[in-house]
């Protein structure tokens, strides 16, 4: 059943109320996107209260105008367990709609008996949702959406509160069968709140086994590089396509941003070739705040690796970071120069003047390495 703007009247005069109860026993889907029908939408959480729509499964409101008094609606249909047998329940862009409204939604769903056990996908994309996504976290904790596979969640007006939810949710391992998790656009997320989603997959039973399509992409991800490569060199998303492009909607290779702590995870992934096969490119660059700090652990695993610099790397730049001879001299060390090892054609590397020895020059130029001097 589709509806354009003329269902709206029909919604708000409250006549599905009024149908009788054998009425659609056989209606699945209600679609009702891009329309003004959802300012009418809470007599449809009274009908699925009384028995009317069943077996209803697809619940498609996006754009319609939804109001707080439509969320009431759904939240009353939550609580007295009438919205069961949904697998797919459409909220996206319905903006208007204040974070309380969401509140009330969500811990309406904790509270629930049974919860949305057959959800297979949630939108709420282009909302206000993000602000309380907490309760969402603890739904999910709780076993009130145990085969969600679909969370659309971008441009949700994400708090970190919200994100660190989530994260507790897939510590736990509640989210195992995930497979699209969208985040992206969420600009006021702290990088702290990113670092706890990260260590979240790190630290739950399973990883995310399944997960295809992680979108992270517009966000202060990039200042969690380290967390990032820790996440994408553990093993803990077998499935996942482009893992690059998953965090970063252009193809600016030196996107990921590490400090100190970033540095040592990713040496250690170097040194012991734990970087993903080429199938997707990534990089990464020294944060600006970092300034200074010492790069000669990557330098020495990658002298200690026996693949050398990983392919499927396309950008590293060590350009403010700190090169100490010794560090430097094990990288010449470790090959002669006329072997070329597989290197990324934009990796480049501030020298002090003193450092810029013939032998050095050649080593790293003959690796494609891009030279620059700091006096």
């Amino acid at each position: 059943w589709t509806g354009g703007t003329g269902r709206a009247n029909f919604m708000q005069a409250g006549r599905l109320r009024r149908v009788r109860p054998d009425c659609m026993p056989h209606l699945r889907s209600i679609d009702l996107s891009e329309s003004d029908a959802g300012v009418g939408v809470a007599p449809l959480g009274d009908a699925l209260l009384s028995g009317k729509l069943p077996r209803l499964s697809e619940l498609n409101l996006q754009w319609s105008f939804l109001t707080e008094e439509s969320v009431a609606g759904l939240t009353r249909a939550i609580k007295g367990e009438a919205m069961g047998e949904l697998t797919d329940l459409n909220l996206s862009q319905n903006q208007d709609v204040e974070s309380g409204a969401w509140r009330d939604f969500f811990e309406g769903l904790v509270a629930s008996e049974g919860g949305l056990s057959k959800l297979s996908a949630l939108h709420l994309w282009s909302t206000t949702a993000g602000e309380v996504l907490s309760l969402l976290g603890q739904a999910i904790v709780g076993g009130k959406l145990p085969h969600v596979t679909n969370l659309a969640l971008n441009d949700c007006n994400l708090s970190d509160e919200g994100l660190r939810g989530l994260a507790e949710a897939v510590k736990a391992g509640a989210l195992e069968e995930i497979e699209v998790l969208d985040l992206g656009e969420n600009f006021d997320v702290q990088t702290e709140a990113w670092e706890e989603l990260m260590e979240g997959i790190l630290e739950s039973p399973g990883g995310l086994p399944h997960l295809r399509i992680l979108d992270c992409s517009a966000t202060n991800v990039v200042d969690a590089g380290g967390a990032a490569m820790a996440v994408l060199t553990s093993g803990r998303l077998p499935s996942l396509w482009h893992p690059f492009r998953s965090f970063f909607a252009d193809v600016d290779p030196f996107r990921f941003r590490l400090d100190e702590k970033g540095v040592g995870i990713v040496s250690d992934a170097i040194r012991e070739g734990r970087f993903p096969p080429p199938m997707d490119l990534m990089g990464f660059r020294i944060r600006p705040d970092a300034y200074g700090i010492s790069v000669d652990p990557i330098l020495e695993a990658i002298a200690e690796s026996e693949a050398g610099m990983p392919n499927c790397l396309a950008g590293v730049s060590l350009r403010v970071g700190r090169v100490g001879e010794e560090a430097l001299s094990s990288l010449v060390a470790s090959a002669p120069s006329e072997v070329h090892r597989p290197t990324p054609p934009s990796l480049s590397m501030t020298l002090q003047r003193g450092q810029r020895n013939s032998t050095v020059c050649t080593f790293l130029t003959s690796h494609n390495v891009k030279l620059m001097t700091q006096s």
